[in-house]
């Protein structure tokens, strides 16, 4: 904990450095006035292409360009760095015009679903830790399938050899729908197990009418139960780790794309002027 506080102390002094030294240097250099926006809207850009790369990084995993743990503190302290250059670039006034305005509002998502992101990618990994085994996702509609079929196959098995058809009825009324996908996604996202308590309820009350072997079935039933909760657990926050990259990459291009638009506009502008 110490070392992670150090490391945070550390970049924070580093990050307020680094604004002060950019102010400087854009305040030095920026006369008359608007050559301070110019300065300041090529450090910007400049930033974004920089935290842009870290999706390139996150997909050259063989290359020996540093660690990924320290590409993503980089791109976090940039992302930081950018908005206070931002705030400098629009001299921290709401921008007017309508090319400008929509500007600022892909700058701000872009750096709102990124703060989001840093949020999920802190906390999600330590939650999925803690409830089973750690599971690759694009396997995980493989594994869910799986336990369906078990499930499918021990009832089958309990009804050929108690020749009661109990334990069928119990699992098509009331289990077929939790086994054939993902159940319940808004108590995963909350990792509320409240859901599967309920379902826990529901089988022991059911359980008191089954007979001794029936029971034993059941026990088993409710161990794939309980391993399928958990695989939804892990499907419903990872592809909320997916679905935010989706809005946040996208953005990405987007603002690059409207900046680029933005400084040709800017020199169409000044090249008037002379």
């Amino acid at each position: 904990m110490m070392s992670f506080n150090r490391r945070r102390l550390k970049n924070s002094l580093i990050l307020i450095f680094v604004s002060l030294a950019l102010n400087t240097f854009a305040m030095y250099f920026g006369t008359p006035l608007y050559r301070i926006q110019i300065w300041s809207g090529w450090i910007l850009l400049t930033l974004i292409l920089l935290l842009f790369l870290y999706s390139v990084r996150k997909k050259i995993n063989l290359l020996p360009i540093g660690k990924a743990s320290s590409w993503l503190q980089f791109h976090a302290y940039a992302g930081l760095l950018s908005s206070l250059v931002f705030l400098k670039h629009t001299s921290f006034q709401l921008p007017t015009g309508t090319f400008e305005t929509l500007l600022a509002i892909l700058f701000a998502s872009t750096a709102l679903s990124g703060i989001i992101g840093m949020i999920f990618s802190r906390i999600i990994p330590l939650h999925l830790t803690r409830r089973g085994e750690e599971v690759i996702y694009e396997r995980i509609p493989a594994f869910s399938y799986k336990l369906k079929v078990q499930a499918q196959d021990l009832v089958l098995e309990c009804t050929l050899q108690t020749n009661s058809t109990a334990l069928a009825d119990y699992y098509q009324n009331h289990l077929s729908g939790f086994f054939q996908k993902p159940y319940m996604p808004l108590f995963h996202l909350y990792g509320s197990m409240g859901y599967l308590h309920t379902l826990e309820i529901k089988h022991n009350t059911f359980c008191r009418y089954l007979n001794e072997q029936e029971n034993q079935y059941a026990k088993q039933l409710f161990e794939l139960i309980r391993k399928k909760y958990d695989l939804d657990f892990h499907y419903t926050l990872q592809s909320l780790l997916k679905t935010w990259l989706f809005i946040h990459v996208p953005l990405t291009y987007a603002l690059l794309l409207a900046m680029t638009v933005h400084l040709m506009l800017i020199y169409a502008f000044l090249g008037h002027l002379q």
